[in-house]
């Protein structure tokens, strides 16, 4: 992921104030599934000018984030395509995430 958010900077001329990165597996975040919003809330905040529509979204380990299938779907429909997460293969196994994200996920 960290390899992606790279390339997309050095050699496509992303700016980095278009790259929103959240891993859930820090442990000074607790999140509830109502509570995930505040995420869009503060990128908006640190970067007033940065509309959310022309960023990419990168999430590490989206498995301790209850709720994070309806929060995901709703950045795919309402803001943009351009999502990338991961997730621990023994808590979501790759079958359940074509079931959470139908049509929507690409390998």
């Amino acid at each position: 992921m960290q390899l992606y958010m790279q390339e997309l900077t050095e050699n496509l001329g992303v700016k980095s104030d278009r790259l929103v990165y959240f891993n859930f597996e820090d442990e000074r975040v607790h999140f509830l599934p109502e509570q995930l919003d505040l995420i869009l809330q503060a990128w908006k905040e640190l970067h007033p000018s940065v509309q959310l529509e022309d960023c990419f979204f990168f999430f590490d380990e989206v498995q301790a984030a209850p709720g994070w299938e309806k929060f995901l779907n709703r950045i795919n429909e309402t803001l943009t395509k351009k999502i990338c997460f991961t997730g621990c293969n023994s808590r979501l196994l790759h079958t359940e995430v074509n079931t959470v994200l139908r049509g929507r996920s690409s390998r």
